[in-house]
């Protein structure tokens, strides 16, 4: 969990309803170009239609707070990633 501006405390994901692909909103049209409708967090039972999936998303203010762009570009090598490209490269 992790605390917003406001003081509340949330999971550092979102649950949205997605298509069968899991690239486009199952419910809005694709020219608003929504990547997924926010399945709201209670204890409201939740209807889904035949085709829409569930996608988990991180939400925008946990990588805002908690990570940072600059660590999301290092690269770390594994010596083991090192070693097979080695055996690779023979």
């Amino acid at each position: 969990m992790f605390e917003n501006d406001d003081g509340e405390l949330f999971p550092p994901f979102e649950l949205k309803r997605v298509d069968n692909h899991a690239m486009a909103c199952s419910r809005c049209s694709w020219d608003e170009a929504c990547r997924g409708c926010v399945i709201e967090m209670n204890d409201e039972p939740i209807n889904f239609s035949n085709e829409e999936k569930v996608a988990i998303d991180w939400r925008p203010a946990f990588w805002d707070q908690y990570l940072s762009k600059e660590s999301l570009l290092e690269v770390m090598d594994h010596q083991s990633v090192l070693d097979a490209n080695e055996i690779i490269n023979k």
